[in-house]
């Protein structure tokens, strides 16, 4: 339902479809990172940006209810996201049927980084 070849890869929660959808996310350090993660690699002492898009490609692969997406738009960051502690993804603009979604990510009450993009299904 997210996009991934294997449960491990997954960071994402089920999606808590409320007045703004959601997610609760977890990148952990121990199969975050390759050789465990096929394509993700970094220092390890934070989630990097690249891990940081999966997640929310995740997210949006959840709440379109679609696994071919193309999004593009823009990520502004603020805060380092921690490896092995919870954080949750909101949609704080758009819902499962719009064409421009902006999502935050937030950690300890905290917003982290905040993801504006256009979504188009490509099939």
């Amino acid at each position: 339902m997210v996009g991934v070849a294997e449960q491990d890869h997954c960071f994402v929660s089920l999606l808590v479809d409320g007045e703004k959808p959601s997610v609760q996310a977890l990148v952990p350090k121990a199969r975050g990172f390759m050789p465990v993660h096929p394509y993700h690699s970094g220092s390890g002492d934070h989630v990097n940006s690249n891990q940081l898009a999966d997640v929310v490609r995740q997210f949006v692969n959840l709440l379109r209810g679609e696994e071919t997406l193309l999004m593009n738009g823009g990520i502004e960051f603020s805060r380092y996201v921690e490896l092995d502690r919870p954080f949750e993804v909101v949609a704080t603009k758009g819902d499962k049927s719009s064409d421009h979604l902006a999502i935050t990510v937030e950690q300890a009450d905290r917003q982290c980084a905040a993801f504006d993009m256009n979504v188009k299904c490509v099939v």
